[in-house]
């Protein structure tokens, strides 16, 4: 089993069973809107691949689990010189390792890669980071993939292939936010109720 699929399908069950509520909470997301974005990129991943022109092919759960987050920070009015900041990072980051993967053999650098985008994600967006984590995989996934459109490298491009970026980086992007929130509270923070506290926390 691919290791996306364990998040996505093993997130709303956590979600459902209390164990993920206040995680969810400290990072401002509300709980239908968190178990439907798993729900639905889970059977989306059961569509196969659509190709578009030969040699290229898109990945229906890649590009909602990218979507999805984007259209969420719209309605909430999060984009902010934060995001574009993460954004330019992120693009310069996948320029850069497009050239190193092609260049030399680094069994590790996917893992890494992931940790990079999530490091970005909440070094500019704190605690909100699972909200971007996604958006910024697909950023990643998408300069990749016109890198290797414009290069002279013959191999099949799939575009949006970041379910398990996305996935990953979402997962350590909500323990970060939970860990950080919970730091602060230790710290003679505000109880729940003041603040940016989130309303799903105060419950808890």
């Amino acid at each position: 089993m691919d290791i996306s699929l364990i998040v996505l399908i093993g997130f709303p069950v956590l979600y459902l069973t209390g164990n993920l509520r206040k995680a969810a909470a400290a990072a401002g997301i509300r709980g239908l809107v968190f178990v439907l974005y798993f729900v639905i990129a889970t059977l989306l991943s059961l569509v196969p691949r659509i190709p578009i022109l030969p040699g290229l092919s898109l990945d229906l759960t890649g590009l909602f689990m990218c979507a999805a987050p984007v259209v969420y920070i719209f309605c909430h009015r999060g984009y902010s010189y934060h995001f574009f900041l993460a954004s330019t990072i992120t693009v310069l980051l996948s320029v850069t390792s497009f050239f190193v993967t092609n260049t030399l053999t680094l069994p590790y650098l996917s893992p890494i890669l992931g940790l990079a985008v999530s490091a970005v994600a909440v070094l500019c967006h704190g605690r909100r980071a699972p909200e971007y984590a996604p958006v910024l995989a697909g950023l990643f996934g998408l300069s990749d993939a016109v890198m290797t459109l414009l290069s002279a490298f013959a191999r099949k491009v799939v575009l949006f292939d970041i379910r398990t970026m996305a996935a990953l980086s979402f997962a350590v992007c909500l323990g970060a936010s939970y860990f950080s929130f919970r730091r602060k509270r230790g710290r003679h923070a505000a109880p729940y109720g003041h603040q940016d506290v989130p309303p799903e926390a105060r419950a808890q």
